[in-house]
């Protein structure tokens, strides 16, 4: 009697028939009936004898399970005992010894196993997001598994095998439990009650939001709306980063009427603090309050209306709404009208004419060119056309009192790091103990310090010019410089500590100047040649650009208009200068300046053209694209650029 077996391999056949015929591998008497190998799949078959091994098998000794109970035959006289061995998962032991391999077994063989131990776990695992406003639960249960043996039919070669008995899970968390430990973890607040009576309905919760705080509302910013038409060039540039809005009124805006609004306070909504899963108050953020007033030639209505009182011209500067008088020249300005002097605004429809002037006591709009001419303003200053061979002044005397105040800052740090070396020289006496410290002080003066007295000079003549616009004679600067600084006056100074009167000196005047300064105004500009433009707020080139000039801004210049060129003249500003075509394929000197701080932007320049950041310059000697001056933070000029 033959009996197959198919498997992969011959060993997965002569084990499977081992194991059913209970015959050792070795006692098998079998033949290989068909054995293939293909490229993904192996398949064997065995034919295996059973005659004879079936009646060795009634003299053999034989083993089998049944109900989990392990019944043991005794072999006859001379035979082989049945051999017991456990799989990985059971722990056997025979005659109080434990089996690491295989043993024979008798009737009387003291037989004990044990499985892996198991116990039923309750797990749960509680997550906070980062900005603490949720929280989220898994649970798991584990149970706990009993074993029994597997039962096997009756074999020379017994093999213990383990079998789930049952799994007894562990009982589910309760909703006291799962509030509990929310408490233990501080989550006190926005629980949500329906998530947590699904916790205690499921067997396994993965990533359920168990808690979820209150969301802030922060405040809407107050918006100041607008009643009339604004220059949309200027519109590019209209940025505040201190929560103000600041338009200016430059270019063509349409008059208004008595009585009509010019603008309105648009009050945002109060928002709400909020608070996270750990009842943590969180703070809402405050909106900008804007605070909207009336100016020259507006009231205020309501604390939300700004509206005209006369008829004229309106603009809004730092949240303060202005109408200004009018004055309208429907020609040019030539011989036949004379000069332009106005204490409101100034519009002239035609060209200025060579040797004009114009004055506005406020904004100066020119819808022609101006052609060998001067423009002067206090407010700002919009040219239409071309200017040739002319001055435009936007700020009138603020443009000499900001160049005062650089001069005098300057200055004072100047003096300061005098007064450093002087005590540092006198500390590790390096000029002798015979030199007093005026003397130490012209030393300096003459040999590190040599640029002082050009700045002595320089602010003596800056401050006549101020002193004479207002009226006044010499002032306690004009004496102390003269008196202690100027030529051979420094060794007359008896004690450096003289030194700090001037410094307090500078100080209040620096205080005074910053105090009497008017709002910064801007120059919007369509093309100059020849020309010198001056603005104690920001230079805006919106036509083809510059030629030979020079343009000056106590804040920034910008040309707006892709291809427009600076060529030759120089460029100075506070803040920064952003410039499309700078220079010349010819070369042509070309000067972009700033201050310290400040930065350059250019998207084409050619050689010679020369960038400064304070005391610090460097010339472009190839022609370059996307240039970025700026200072790093070492103090170094960086330019930035590629090559064309």
């Amino acid at each position: 009697m033959n009996k197959t077996y198919t498997c992969s391999t011959i060993d997965e056949c002569l084990e499977q028939a081992s194991k059913e015929l209970g015959i050792p591998k070795h006692s098998l008497d079998y033949s290989i009936e068909e054995e293939t190998k293909l490229f993904f799949r192996k398949s064997c078959t065995i034919s295996v004898k059973i005659e004879e091994a079936s009646k060795e098998d009634v003299l053999s000794g034989s083993a089998s399970i049944k109900d989990g109970k392990i019944i043991v035959k005794n072999p006859c006289e001379g035979k082989q005992a049945a051999i017991i061995r456990a799989s990985k998962d059971v722990r056997l032991v025979i005659n109080d010894k434990e089996v690491v391999n295989s043993v024979e077994i008798y009737e009387n063989s003291k037989i004990e196993y044990f499985f892996s131990e198991t116990k039923s776990e309750r797990l749960m695992n509680i997550r906070i997001s980062d900005n603490r406003m949720e929280a989220y639960l898994d649970i798991k249960y584990i149970p706990e598994i009993v074993f029994k043996l597997k039962d096997t039919k009756e074999t020379n070669t017994l093999i213990l095998e383990s079998d789930i008995k049952e799994k007894k899970y562990p009982p589910r968390f309760s909703k006291d439990e799962i509030k509990e430990e929310l408490k233990k973890h501080g989550i006190i607040n926005g629980v949500i009650e329906e998530n947590v009576n699904e916790c205690i309905k499921k067997d396994e919760i993965n990533n359920l939001v168990i808690a979820k705080g209150q969301p802030m509302q922060d405040d809407e910013d107050d918006v100041v709306e607008i009643k009339f038409a604004m220059d949309n060039d200027l519109k590019k540039l209209s940025e505040d980063n201190n929560g103000r809005v600041d338009f200016k009124s430059i270019g063509s805006i349409n008059a208004v009427l008595q009585g009509d609004v010019v603008a309105r306070l648009i009050k945002g909504k109060e928002g709400t603090d909020g608070k996270d899963v750990f009842g943590n108050i969180k703070k809402h953020k405050a909106g900008k309050k804007i605070n909207l007033t009336a100016g020259q030639g507006c009231i205020l209505k309501d604390n939300t209306t700004v509206i005209a009182a006369i008829q004229g011209k309106p603009c809004i500067k730092n949240n303060t709404c202005y109408v200004f008088q009018l004055h309208e020249v429907s020609k040019d300005v030539d011989m036949s009208t004379g000069n332009i002097k106005f204490v409101g605004d100034v519009l002239v429809n035609g060209t200025v004419r060579e040797g004009m002037k114009v004055e506005s006591g406020n904004a100066a709009n020119i819808k022609g060119n101006v052609e060998r001419a001067e423009i002067i303003a206090k407010g700002d200053i919009n040219i239409d056309g071309n200017i040739i061979f002319s001055s435009v002044n936007a700020g009138g005397e603020d443009n000499e009192k900001l160049n005062f105040l650089k001069t005098l800052e300057g200055f004072s740090i100047l003096l300061k790091a005098l007064i450093d070396n002087i005590e540092e020289i006198k500390k590790f006496n390096l000029l002798g103990y015979d030199k007093t410290d005026g003397q130490i002080i012209k030393v300096l003066m003459d040999t590190k310090f040599k640029t002082l007295s050009k700045i002595c000079l320089n602010l003596l003549a800056q401050s006549a010019l101020i002193n004479h616009q207002e009226g006044k004679k010499n002032d306690s600067l004009t004496e102390a410089i003269r008196g202690q600084l100027m030529g051979l006056a420094p060794l007359k100074i008896k004690h450096y500590s003289e030194l700090f009167g001037i410094i307090d000196i500078l100080k209040n005047k620096i205080e005074i100047y910053k105090n009497t300064l008017a709002l910064p105004v801007n120059i919007k500009i369509g093309y100059c040649q020849d020309s010198s433009i001056k603005s104690s707020g920001n230079i805006m080139v919106v036509g083809k650009g510059t030629y030979v000039s020079n343009l000056e801004a106590h804040q920034g210049i910008y040309f707006l208009t892709e291809g427009s060129v600076v060529r030759g003249g120089s460029l100075r500003a506070s803040t920064e200068i952003k410039c499309k075509v700078v220079g010349s394929q010819g070369g042509v000197t070309t000067r972009l300046i700033v201050d310290d701080g400040g930065q350059i932007w250019m998207d084409t320049a050619y050689e010679n053209t020369i960038v400064g950041i304070g005391m610090r310059e460097q010339a472009i000697d190839v022609p370059s694209k996307n240039v970025h001056a700026f200072l790093d933070t070492n103090g170094d000029l960086i330019v930035e650029r590629l090559n064309l």
